[in-house]
């Protein structure tokens, strides 16, 4: 999730995307000096029909800001279909 206004929690996040699915984990990624929000975060639901529910949602906002929703594929799987990349290039 990309966007997020610094003052969203993950409470928010969890509130917001909890319609479209069971969620695993929901992570908003803060700033270790002032505990504020980087504008960031990421949702990890059950199962795919909950990121397909939210990926056919063209808009979403949280506290009334437009956010950005991605897909992510778990690094794992990535690296095991040669999508990863490592420091000195494609992993093979």
């Amino acid at each position: 999730i990309g966007g997020l206004h610094p003052s969203v929690t993950e409470q928010d996040v969890r509130a917001y995307f909890g319609t479209y699915g069971r969620i695993v984990e929901a992570k908003v990624v803060t700033d270790r000096a002032t505990g504020r929000g980087k504008g960031y975060g990421f949702v990890t639901f059950d199962g795919t029909a909950a990121v397909d529910a939210v990926m056919r949602t063209r808009d979403h906002a949280l506290q009334g800001k437009p956010v950005e929703v991605k897909p992510q594929v778990a690094k794992e799987l990535s690296a095991r279909h040669g999508a990863g990349t490592g420091p000195m290039g494609p992993m093979d």
